[in-house]
Formats: C-alpha cells, structure tokens, sequence
C-alpha cells in the first residue's frame, strides 16, 4: 500500500491536539532555523490556530500533519507535517483540500529564507503577488493561479 491509498484528510478533532503541538513546534524548530528555538513554545500551536479550520492528513492511522484555514480571508495559514512524511504527496492533498472548502483563490504567506516551502508552492503553480515583511521576516504573498 502507498501513501496515497492510506491518506485520509479529516477535520481536526481534540484527539489530535497532542500530535499537531508536537508536529508545529518540531517543524518550526528546524524550518525557520534563523530563529531562536526559545521562541517557539509547545503551547504556540492553541494560540496561533485560534478560530480557524484545521485540517488533519492521517496516513495509517497516524498523524502526519495539518492545514490551519482562514476561512473569511481564504488564507492558509498554517501547513505542517512530520518530516517523515515530507514529499509524499500530503502538502499537495491537504491544498487540493482547501481548494475544496474556500473560495479560490487561495492565498498564503511564505517566509523568503523557506526555500523549500516555497518551491512547493511554485511547483504547484502558486504565483507571487507582493513582498512584504512582518515581525517573522520578510515573506511572499503567495495565490493560486
């Protein structure tokens, strides 16, 4: 069995909250490398998807990772997986999912230093609409085409 037949994107439910803090802190702990590990705390991940939509890709049963929405703004927000399951296909399905549940247009913002983030986004025909900066940086503005 691959992935793809074992991948199942859901809604977030409270069973999940353990597995998505981890899976938010390790991965921006070695993504935004830049930054200071003592910035990123376990808690964050309450804070930082309060009112939003979450999005749960489970492959076998097991937590890979998560898409956070914005549904008013169309805005992805937030898309984390374990770094197990990285270039499998799941940041590509839990988009498609988006896609599904707001309007399209999607938008996103993309830390400039991610290099990898956003050459997936690229690849996926994501195009740049601004450049902008923020109290993480300087990032892109990113929309479906």
């Amino acid at each position: 069995m691959t992935i793809a037949t074992n991948l199942h994107i859901r809604k977030f439910t409270e069973a999940d909250r353990d597995a998505l803090k981890r899976i938010y802190l390790e991965t921006r702990s070695v993504t935004f490398y830049w930054m200071r590990k003592s910035k990123f705390e376990l808690n964050d991940f309450d804070e930082d998807t309060k009112g939003e939509a979450i999005w749960v890709a489970e492959v076998g049963g097991i937590v890979a990772g998560f898409m956070a929405l914005w549904m008013p703004g169309n805005f992805v927000h937030h898309l984390y997986l374990d770094k197990l399951y990285h270039r499998k296909g799941i940041g590509k399905a839990l988009l498609n999912k988006a896609s599904e549940v707001c309007r399209v247009p999607l938008t996103l913002k993309c830390l400039i230093r991610n290099k990898q983030a956003f050459n997936f986004y690229i690849s996926l025909g994501w195009r740049i609409r601004a450049n902008e900066i923020d109290d993480l940086g300087r990032y892109f503005l990113l929309s479906q085409v």
